[in-house]
């Protein structure tokens, strides 16, 4: 469903704007929340500013078809940038998510529908409510999950306190990081923990307001001196 248009299946504007300070490449998503339903996405897409963007909603797929539900669509929609599955074995059905097998098969699904699409796939998955020495070892299920992809992005949640970390084959992963949760737009940011002059500020703007100053008072310092 478009967001501004019950009759229309896609919408035709896009944003590309930055998620959690990174950038991002823009085109078309769909998202696939088999857990909700389209009424819900959509007031929450709403929420955090999506007004014309091309995103397609899917609710209520049939587990069974559902994999080949988002191919047709893929099939139609070649141009779509990412793909947003929630969750991972709503679309890649597996009888036991401990099989490592049946969760490499499964996952094998997935990795083809990615390449043959030439497109960002993010499944949702659930982690343990306990804290592992890895927080890789909360991914709940078979090895094989963490094993198949190329990035994890691992939420975790304690109390009133929310913190994301990844774990990935290429790049540099992003070391466990406060997050701030905007209840009233079901959104998260990078934290923003220091407080300097009654003005709150991130960590990265407050790091770089540091070297700033640091320089400031010592010109011509090397970058191995700040």
């Amino acid at each position: 469903r478009c967001l501004s248009d019950w009759s229309s299946d896609v919408c035709s504007s896009d944003l590309g704007t930055d998620f959690l300070g990174r950038r991002t490449m823009q085109g078309p998503v769909i998202y696939a929340g088999l857990e909700d339903n389209t009424q819900m996405s959509a007031e929450h897409f709403g929420r955090l500013g999506a007004k014309d963007d091309p995103i397609i909603l899917f609710d209520s797929w049939q587990q069974a078809t559902a994999a080949d539900t988002l191919r047709a669509t893929l099939d139609a929609r070649p141009d779509t940038k990412l793909v947003l599955v929630d969750t991972l074995f709503k679309m890649f059905p597996v009888q036991s998510a401990d099989d490592y097998m049946q969760v490499t098969r499964s996952m094998n699904g997935l990795l083809a529908l990615a390449k043959q699409y030439n497109v960002h796939i993010c499944a949702l998955h659930h982690m343990s409510k306990k804290e592992k020495d890895d927080a890789q070892d909360g991914v709940l299920g078979s090895t094989a999950i963490g094993g198949s992809v190329e990035t994890i992005i691992m939420m975790h949640r304690r109390g009133a306190e929310r913190s994301m970390e990844t774990r990935q084959r290429y790049g540099h992963e992003m070391e466990k990081t406060k997050l701030v949760f905007d209840a009233q737009i079901g959104s998260s940011t990078l934290a923003l923990l220091v407080e300097t002059n009654g003005i709150v500020e991130s960590a990265h703007e407050r790091i770089r307001r540091s070297i700033c100053a640091f320089m400031g008072e010592f010109p011509g310092s090397s970058q191995a001196m700040v």
